[in-house]
């Protein structure tokens, strides 16, 4: 993975776990960077526009 998807990936981590939340405007107040809000919602909306998501194995997915 290239460095800037890797760094993505590691504030989205980090956000999903202090917002407790999936919605995209609240978790884009959770990246806590120097970026905008809004660009770190416009980040999460391009990264899950590409992001090829594999619903079989999210259903599986025990999250206690």
């Amino acid at each position: 993975m290239h460095g800037a998807r890797l760094n993505f990936l590691a504030l989205f981590l980090i956000a999903l776990v202090r917002v407790k939340t999936i919605n995209l405007t609240e978790l884009a107040t959770g990246f806590r960077n120097e970026a905008k809000i809004e660009s770190s919602y416009k980040r999460l909306q391009r990264f899950f526009r590409k992001f090829d998501l594999n619903y079989g194995l999210v259903a599986k997915a025990h999250i206690p």
